[in-house]
């Protein structure tokens, strides 16, 4: 019996061999993407679980402020570690990290190789860090290899970067900015994509202990990622709630119930942690929802090609079911038979989703950064595509072999079977549920086109063009930086130099302690992210000053800065009636050296970070000519038009200058543009499987309309005869699919209007859903729908009446 099921599946898909390749096609479309973006969320799902002791992993987070100002950063005071081992018996261990504090790209040197690292990438640690997190040695012992200060866990792809074909172990490098050497006492493998801890050196630095043991919580500005393992059994929730207020007995902690510090579970932190300080740009777990929501549409869209094509040969099957009947064939013998085909066309189509997937892996791997791949010689792997590919058979050939099942042999016998108007009104239904799937997924491709434009063109409140970035790694001292802003500024086409700390574009963090004097208010404590940078840098950014003056050259004492606040920084000192004037004085690092000086101006409000925040407060501040600066990048603004000469001249001047390190240059507009990547990657995302969405449900509509059209030749005919133009059977034909995709249209835009307008929450910044938004998108789905009825319509209405009546 399954043999004749299999032989007649067969012969009837060689039979309609077009109609057999849209359904397979169209299947295998569905199957590939659906594939691809499931093997996504898989990825995103394992985040930080292959550690051993990921169940008991916490990272301490900080919460601080209260109402509508409640600051969450990932980062907590270097004291706390060690404050939260003495005080909680459930806590076994702790580990704690920090990025190496450049504020930009890491010159690392071995021998006469120099290379710049993104600071990122080069974790200073303590000793315990390898036996809290699984990342195995390839080379070295990971019990010992941490143990010493001044020593290195380095990865396989560094090793071979600084010390080639040698034996890395033993070998040292140094950090010319701070003049240490380390030495290599591990060598890892590639850090797994899934951690979120991503890095290429783990370095062990000495001054980190000296911060680790300092008791004042508050003033110093360190601040590093600290991770607790808990006893095995030791509930987090009650550990939680022993956290609050325990700060408040360890001298300069915040004396506050405003500072909450609390727990987050490794394996969270990926998908559920956005916090201020993060080492990277978290997934939001909603991004997930969502493609495996147009996983299942693209799927859902090519089963309905199915079902459509399938019921619509009822006519040509008919006969065949009547016959089967009629020989003592049963209603469940002939719903195994026509559920077996479509299981034949789901691993047909299989096959070409592999070739499919196969050739758009990498292109998917090379826009979302992963390296995603089918893994064959896995039996799981196997189970699931099969389990796949026979439910989407059994649900695709589940209503076609229920209706064709359903046939009266005596009214099929007599040729009564017609149109049948429930089989006719559901096969327009899912007309129109494949085409609200693609019109919503264009829409959503428009909107996140828009935004995407928006946030590229909209005015930052500074120049960003013409502006090339130097990175210094920390590098210039005090006696050459004036030197090097001198030389760089001699070449013809250069209009400006400065230098700051921290790009434009870079997230803000929070910020330093200072101690406020004003006449106002007397003193008090207020904490504000610092841009460290030189007195041309409000003028060659053309920042707007809506108080007071820019920077002077002329500062009073060897301690004494200078500060311009923005307006928002202001709004959080209480909108001081009189703020020029007021005295700002801080601390940095374990030697509390302190600054001081006095307010010079107000800025107005820039985008210093990217739109997806709104503008928070910022100090700007210049250092007096005595203090040790924080120079971690050089800008160069240049004319438009003479960039490439520009570079050469920079170049051949750093080289003269600054011989020992390479120079590196970038461009501050495209530094900029990288903090919407993943808005660049969900445009191409949505692009793309709209248009897959679009391609797969009028591949349906055109073997559709074929059919439509076979079935109504001899009424085509008669109206021809009977005087209907060709222009009008054009209308007749196409119109009713047009009408349907119109009916589409009414439920894809209030679906679209909420779903993305909760998408665009995400910004601080961003468009309104205008009308012609939603116009346009139709207008290329009615555009669509027409050019692929057209085709079948033009042909019909050309044809010769005398062919389709010949008969009659």
């Amino acid at each position: 019996m399954l043999r004749s099921y299999f032989i007649i599946a067969w012969r009837n898909l060689l039979r309609n061999k077009v109609y057999s390749c849209i359904n397979i096609s169209g299947l295998a479309v569905g199957l590939a993407a659906c594939a691809l973006l499931m093997l996504f969320v898989q990825e995103e799902l394992s985040y930080d679980r292959f550690h051993l002791q990921a169940e008991q992993i916490y990272r301490v987070a900080l919460e601080s402020g209260s109402g509508d100002r409640i600051a969450k950063s990932a980062q907590t005071p270097f004291s706390m570690a060690a404050a939260l081992e003495n005080a909680f018996p459930e806590i076994a261990q702790t580990t704690q990290l920090v990025p190496y504090m450049s504020g930009g790209d890491v010159l690392i040197a071995s021998g006469e190789k120099r290379f710049y690292e993104k600071e990122k990438r080069v974790l200073v640690v303590d000793r315990d860090f390898l036996e809290v997190f699984t990342f195995p040695l390839q080379r070295g012992d990971s019990r010992t290899a941490l143990e010493k200060p001044n020593t290195a866990v380095i990865t396989r792809e560094m090793a071979v970067k600084y010390f080639g074909q040698e034996e890395p172990l033993g070998k040292t490098f140094h950090l010319p900015a701070v003049g240490k050497a380390f030495e290599v006492t591990g060598v890892l493998g590639e850090v797994p994509g899934n951690s979120h801890l991503q890095f290429d050196f783990l370095l062990t630095y000495d001054y980190l202990a000296s911060f680790r043991g300092m008791g004042d919580w508050a003033k110093h500005s360190v601040h590093a990622y600290l991770y607790v393992v808990l006893q095995k059994g030791a509930s987090a929730e009650a550990l939680e709630g022993k956290l609050a207020g325990f700060h408040q007995g360890y001298e300069g902690a915040y004396k506050t119930d405003l500072f909450r510090p609390y727990l987050q579970p490794l394996t969270d932190i990926h998908l559920y942690s956005h916090l201020r300080n993060e080492l990277g740009t978290n997934r939001q777990v909603k991004d997930l929802y969502l493609f495996g929501l147009i996983a299942f549409l693209i799927l859902l869209v090519a089963c309905i090609n199915y079902m459509n094509l399938a019921t619509a040969q009822h006519a040509q099957r008919a006969r065949e079911v009547g016959v089967r009947k009629v020989l003592g064939a049963d209603k469940g013998m002939l719903i195994r038979q026509f559920t077996g085909e479509s299981l034949l066309f789901s691993l047909l189509a299989l096959v070409l989703a592999a070739v499919l997937m196969e050739l758009a892996a990498p292109l998917f791997n090379a826009l979302w950064g992963k390296e995603l791949s089918v893994d064959y010689r896995s039996w799981s792997t196997w189970l699931a595509l099969i389990g796949v590919t026979g439910l989407v058979g059994i649900l695709s050939g589940s209503y076609p072999a229920f209706f064709l099942s359903a046939f009266q042999p005596t009214r099929i016998l007599q040729g009564k079977i017609g149109e049948g108007g429930r089989s006719g009104l559901f096969r327009k239904v899912l007309v129109v549920v494949q085409f609200v799937i693609s019109t919503t997924f264009l829409l959503a491709t428009l909107i996140v086109y828009s935004q995407r434009d928006f946030i590229k063109d909209r005015q930052l409140g500074y120049e960003v063009e013409q502006v090339i970035v130097i990175p210094t790694a920390g590098n210039i001292g005090n006696w050459n930086l004036s030197t090097i802003k001198s030389e760089f500024s001699k070449g013809p086409h250069v209009l400006k130099v400065s230098s700051a700390s921290m790009l434009p574009g870079t997230e803000l963090s929070w910020g330093i302690s200072y101690e406020l004097q004003s006449a106002e208010r007397g003193s008090e404590t207020v904490r504000l992210p610092t841009l460290f940078v030189d007195a041309d840098f409000i003028e060659m950014m053309d920042i707007e000053l809506v108080a007071g003056g820019n920077f002077t050259r002329d500062i009073g004492g060897d301690r004494e800065s200078q500060f311009i606040l923005n307006e928002t920084a202001l709004r959080q000192l209480g909108n001081l009636a009189s703020p020029l004037g007021a005295w700002l004085s801080y601390g940095l690092g374990p030697s509390r050296e302190k600054g001081s000086g006095a307010v010079v101006g107000v800025a107005e409000d820039v985008h210093f970070e990217s739109l997806h925040h709104a503008v928070g407060p910022l100090v700007f501040c210049v250092h007096p000519p005595g203090a040790v600066k924080t120079v971690n990048h050089l800008l160069v603004k240049v004319r438009p038009g003479e960039v490439g000469g520009s570079l050469e001249f920079l170049r051949e001047k750093w080289e003269e200058m600054e011989p020992s390190y390479p120079f590196q240059y970038s461009f501050l507009d495209q530094n900029f543009a990288k903090l919407y990547r993943e808005e660049e990657r969900l445009t191409h995302l949505f692009g793309t499987f709209s248009l897959l969405a679009i391609f797969v449900s009028c591949l349906g509509l055109l073997g559709l309309s074929a059919f439509m059209v076979e079935r109504r030749t001899k009424e085509i005919g008669i109206r021809k005869v009977l005087g209907s133009t060709a222009s009008g059977i054009v209308l007749l034909l196409s119109g009713e699919f047009i009408r349907l995709v119109l009916l589409a249209n009414l439920f894809a835009w209030p679906l679209a209007f909420f779903t993305m307008r909760g998408w665009l929450e995400n910004f601080a910044y961003r468009i309104d859903l205008e009308p012609e938004l939603f116009l346009a998108g139709s207008l290329i789905i009615l555009g669509f729908a027409w050019g692929t009825t057209l085709y079948q319509a033009v042909r019909a209405a050309l044809a010769n009446p005398v062919e389709a009546l010949r008969y009659e």
